[in-house]
């Protein structure tokens, strides 16, 4: 199979679809033929020769692949942050006449497929393996948030009695909190517990994946269709709500063999389900399936 990803060089704090990319080129010894461009392309000059197109997640990127519809090779458009960008999804699925949209939150598909007719699938967050063998020496990590449209975050952000707790305690997200991604990984791998929430929509977003990955006991809301990332709620992760989430904390941090029990459950879960080689794989099953049509 001749594939062309089209998409924009990632922040290194976006390293999921670089980590896709990686992986797709290493399998160019296996009958995989990769190609990654970006930057404002007249499609009809670079399409030749493939077998299948995709097209990345940013929707600000969109205009960028001229003539695109005029291209009969089956098409693909990862789907990323259908809450704000379904306008532009809609849009650009008509006008470049894409075959499939592969969704990082499929509980958004019945929305879709009111304005459009395309195969729709799911495409759940993936990460390379990020473990370090180090101590857990941090209590509590949590994303901070600058409004309620986080909830969860946004009262942790303001909680008082956190503030004062004689833990250690470590805030990121916003502003001077935002850290860079090899420090923010190297943070969970230190830590115990973090709680975060996927938006007012309850996403399930690639923290989800992060946590589990680090071995981190993941205090968040149960997100829209948990099954596509195999979360099972006070198995591999613990559901909070607004209402009980400091009492969540607490508990957690006094139980050190339920809090393990649960983080080690997490770890295997994201490698059994949730690594960038498995999602690859399952990637290219939806490929063949669309090319061989």
């Amino acid at each position: 199979m001749r594939i062309l990803w089209c998409d924009r060089d990632f922040p290194v704090n976006t390293p999921s679809f670089q980590q896709m990319r990686s992986e797709l080129s290493n399998k160019m010894k296996n009958n995989i033929t990769f190609k990654y461009a970006t930057g404002k392309r007249d499609m009809l000059k670079v399409c030749s020769g493939f077998d299948v197109i995709i097209i990345g997640p940013f929707v600000s990127d969109l205009d960028a692949w001229e003539n695109l519809g005029k291209i009969s090779i089956p098409k693909i458009m990862i789907v990323s942050d259908p809450q704000s960008d379904i306008a532009h999804h809609v849009y650009y699925t008509k006008k470049y006449k894409i075959n499939m949209l592969l969704f990082l939150y499929p509980a958004w598909i019945p929305v879709y497929q009111k304005y459009l007719e395309c195969k729709m699938d799911v495409l759940p967050w993936w990460l390379n393996d990020p473990k370090e063998n180090i101590e857990k020496q941090v209590d509590l990590a949590y994303a901070v948030a600058n409004s309620p449209f986080h909830p969860v975050r946004w009262l942790v952000s303001n909680d008082k009695r956190i503030q004062e707790m004689n833990k250690v305690k470590v805030p990121f997200g916003i502003g001077d909190s935002r850290i860079e991604w090899n420090d923010y990984i190297h943070l969970l791998n230190r830590t115990k517990l973090l709680i975060f929430d996927g938006s007012f929509w309850n996403l399930p977003i690639l923290k989800y994946v992060e946590g589990m990955a680090t071995e981190c006991c993941i205090l968040a809301p149960s997100p829209e269709r948990e099954d596509i990332l195999h979360l099972k709620p006070y198995e591999n992760y613990v559901p909070v709500t607004i209402d009980n989430y400091f009492e969540q904390i607490v508990k957690y941090l006094d139980n050190n063999e339920e809090r393990e029990r649960v983080a080690k459950n997490a770890r295997e879960t994201f490698l059994k389900y949730n690594t960038t080689k498995i999602r690859m794989d399952e990637l290219l099953q939806k490929l063949e399936l669309l090319v061989n049509e």
